[in-house]
């Protein structure tokens, strides 16, 4: 790390600075973490990973968007059964949130399962009425499970 605000003493002209670096060799970044993690043994050692970093880990490090982004990554990679767990555990961590659920509906799409889809983006819409994109997917799900295969994602 290189400044040029401080001099011999940066922990007096830049205590910031010194905090950050300080948090920074404790608490490494939790996301590059989980990343390796799922890369090296898939959903079940960043769910792990996840767990044990949740114990020691200062609890602001932790957000939605993290196992959000996290599961985008699994499921643009194909990987929907990784995608599916890490999603899930972001469910159990913020029930609250629409966007968790709207995630979850994505992945049941893609997996073709229609009937969970259908019902996590209705969950998402029950939280958020005003999430466009959910009232889109639903749409589209709902005439899949009719047999409108045409507006069917493909799983």
């Amino acid at each position: 790390m290189v400044t040029n605000r401080s001099g011999h003493y940066i922990h007096l002209s830049e205590p910031d600075l010194v905090t950050w670096a300080v948090r920074r060799a404790l608490y490494p970044d939790p996301e590059r973490r989980l990343a390796l993690a799922v890369e090296r043994g898939g959903a079940t050692a960043a769910v792990k990973e996840y767990r044990a970093m949740k114990v020691w880990y200062p609890a602001e490090t932790f957000t939605e968007g993290l196992m959000n982004r996290l599961g985008y990554e699994r499921l643009r990679a194909k990987h929907l059964e990784d995608a599916l767990a890490i999603l899930k555990l972001n469910g159990e961590e913020y029930p609250q949130s629409f966007d968790v659920y709207d995630s979850l509906g994505e992945v049941y799409a893609a997996r073709g399962d229609w009937a969970l889809a259908i019902t996590n983006y209705e969950e998402s819409l029950r939280l958020n009425p005003a999430n466009q994109n959910g009232v889109e997917w639903l749409d589209r799900l709902r005439k899949c499970a009719k047999g409108e295969t045409a507006a069917c994602p493909s799983p």
